[in-house]
C-alpha cells in the first residue's frame, strides 16, 4: 500500500480502527510506482465515507472504497468469490451496518432539489 507521505499514523488508524480519514495523491503517482523495480502490480483506490449520520447506516461514519476492475488485484478476487454475478457500474456491496431506509429501494437518491 502506497501512501502520501506523513499520513502513516492516519491511515493506521483508519485500517485498524475504522476511523475515515481524508487524503489524496495525484493520480501520476500510479504510474511512478509501476515503473519501479520489484513492483509487480499497482491498481489506484478510492476511498470514501459516507456523509455523517446517513439514513442507511446504524453508524455514523462508514468507509467506502471505489477500486479500477481492470487493474485491481485485491478487492476484484473477494468480490468474485463471495458475489455471484460481480458488481456492475452503480452497484455497491455493503456490511451489517449498511441497510436501505424503511420504506426505501437504493442507499441514496441523485434526485436534484
Amino acid at each position: 500500500m502506497v501512501i502520501p507521505y506523513g499520513n502513516e499514523t492516519r491511515v493506521e488508524q483508519a485500517l485498524l480502527m475504522g476511523v475515515p480519514v481524508t487524503l489524496w495523491m495525484p493520480r501520476e503517482v500510479v504510474t511512478e510506482i509501476a515503473v519501479l523495480p520489484n513492483v509487480d502490480a499497482v491498481s489506484p483506490q478510492l476511498f470514501l465515507s459516507t456523509m455523517a449520520n446517513a439514513s442507511c447506516c446504524s453508524v455514523p461514519q462508514m468507509f467506502m472504497i471505489a477500486y479500477d476492475p481492470e487493474t485491481d488485484f485485491t478487492v476484484r478476487p473477494w468480490l468474485e468469490r463471495h458475489l455471484e454475478g460481480g458488481l456492475r457500474l452503480g452497484d455497491a456491496v455493503g456490511g451489517r451496518y449498511v441497510f436501505v431506509p424503511e420504506g426505501g429501494t437504493t442507499f441514496w437518491s441523485t434526485a436534484t432539489p
